[in-house]
């Protein structure tokens, strides 16, 4: 399994390739760059991530969100920790957490029945099932006591989802230890963190999570809207360009509204896919909306496709309903973002 870890610090994000051992390349990114769904308040400090059966849960304070690996996308949420976790009430944790992990199944490591919260020294092991827990200490848990400084008050756990899960990094400052999931005991002391994760420049790291690289971003998005009027969420402060093409004699009207706000529109016809515009636009704080309106008629139904090409790139598809036989969309608008 080719695997990533991303790790967290302030509004920035590290993406790790697992399999070369090393930083990506270009990085660090503002979490908002490629991480465009997630909520404005989810775009920095967040505490901590569990990745869970193909779906992420964020942390932030006493709210979660919950993340669609598949289709990068924010699918619930933000909401009281409790609405989702509701055995954490009384706990304490239900106001916020330090960290927060998925804890692999002994019999099954890509199966995720268990996840852990700590906060100060508690452990608490949260069974997804029946929403019951078992509360412990880190000190327990970890095997951890001959390193006290990382038995309390840890900055981010991860379940490192390469070589078969079987290692727990504990990070806390500009230091890690290291868990063995085979061997129930601590087999790395403390190391700074850039000794082992190479390239890596954060000296501090709120929060971090491992996914596999098939799973995350492996659906597009799509579906229609009644009201004419797609909206989707890019990279803010980024230039995207659209092309849009007209497959029908009734006029087509292409509206751009940014930050909810119109920008522009143009106008065209024709048939065998006619370009009837191309343009580029600064995204602001990347709320875009793509509206198509047929002459003579109220904006209708449109459909859209949303797709991610790599970690930052992204392609958008919205088109209108035909008003022929001929198979194609009277109106064709594609987004790309960035151009650069």
């Amino acid at each position: 399994m080719a695997t990533s870890t991303y790790f967290f610090n302030n509004n920035e994000n590290i993406k790790y390739n697992d399999v070369l051992d090393k930083m990506v390349e270009g990085f660090p990114f503002r979490t908002s760059i490629n991480w465009q769904s997630l909520p404005l308040a989810f775009q920095s400090n967040i505490d901590d991530i569990i990745n869970a059966n193909d779906y992420l849960y964020l942390f932030k304070k006493d709210k979660y969100i919950k993340f669609s690996l598949i289709h990068e996308e924010v699918v619930a949420g933000p909401a009281p920790i409790t609405d989702g976790w509701p055995g954490l009430a009384g706990t304490g944790l239900e106001a916020g957490i330090d960290t927060a992990a998925e804890w692999p199944d002994a019999d099954d490591r890509s199966s995720i029945k268990t996840v852990l919260f700590t906060k100060g020294a508690v452990c608490i092991l949260y069974n997804l099932n029946d929403n019951t827990i078992n509360k412990t200490n880190i000190a327990t848990q970890f095997a951890a006591s001959n390193y006290p400084e990382f038995c309390s008050n840890l900055d981010t756990i991860l379940v490192w989802k390469s070589l078969d899960a079987s290692f727990v990094y504990l990070f806390k400052g500009n230091y890690y230890i290291r868990y063995n999931l085979n061997s129930n005991i601590i087999d790395k002391g403390k190391q700074v963190i850039s000794a082992y994760w190479h390239d890596v420049t954060f000296t501090q790291i709120q929060a971090s999570v491992s996914v596999d690289n098939e799973v995350m971003g492996s659906g597009c998005r799509c579906g229609e809207v009644e009201n004419g009027q797609y909206n989707f969420q890019i990279s803010p402060d980024t230039e995207f360009g659209l092309i849009a093409y007209a497959n029908s004699e009734r006029l087509q009207t292409v509206s751009i509204y940014v930050d909810d706000l119109p920008v522009d529109a143009f106008s065209g016809k024709g048939d065998g896919n006619t370009v009837i515009g191309i343009r580029t636009y600064l995204s602001g704080t990347g709320k875009i909306g793509i509206q198509i309106q047929k002459e003579g008629a109220e904006p209708g139904r449109v459909n859209f496709i949303y797709g991610r090409l790599d970690s930052k790139a992204s392609s958008i598809m919205v088109s209108s309903e035909s008003d022929t036989d001929n198979g194609a969309p009277d109106c064709t608008v594609v987004i790309n973002t960035p151009l650069s």
